[in-house]
């Protein structure tokens, strides 16, 4: 049955080549169905190491993504999807992401899952930023917009 057991598990990703790259973002989504001293950690390296990795997180995330009723009125888990700049390794020729799931005790509930990692990178100048799109529409119809200029600006916002 479900159920995850108490300790750390590691998803690496990488070598992801940034170099000559103007911008670059990612976005993921994540379902959580956990114990509350259970986390989901998002991390980012020029290193595939553990150690490295936990010195550079961008997202913690903790509890369950939520629940709710469909129309039948049967409960339905949540899946969320969020996204991070990843500005500050453009340039970069190997960058590693990581996602840690860490539990101090056993557990009957499912844990975690990652799905749809999309990673958008550009290596075109950003001339009118605003213009230059990294998220694409995703559920209930939120877009967001984010850019990088050449001298390190970066900024996004939901439309």
């Amino acid at each position: 049955g479900p159920g995850y057991p108490a300790g750390e598990n590691w998803m690496i990703r990488g070598p992801i080549d940034l170099s000559g790259m103007q911008a670059a973002h990612i976005e993921f989504s994540m379902f959580r169905d956990i114990e509350e001293d259970a986390e989901l950690v998002f991390c980012v390296s020029t290193s595939p190491e553990a150690t490295d990795l936990l010195n550079s997180i961008y997202g913690w995330f903790y509890g369950s993504t939520g629940e709710g009723l469909d129309e039948d009125g049967n409960i339905i888990k949540f899946w969320e999807r969020t996204g991070f700049d990843l500005g500050e390794y453009i340039g970069n020729s190997e960058v590693y992401i990581g996602w840690q799931f860490q539990s101090a005790s056993e557990s009957t509930r499912e844990g975690v899952f990652v799905d749809e990692i999309e990673l958008h990178a550009t290596n075109e100048e950003i001339v009118d930023p605003w213009n230059q799109i990294f998220f694409e529409p995703f559920d209930k119809g939120i877009l967001c917009k984010t850019f990088r200029t050449d001298n390190g600006i970066m900024g996004s916002r939901i439309l």
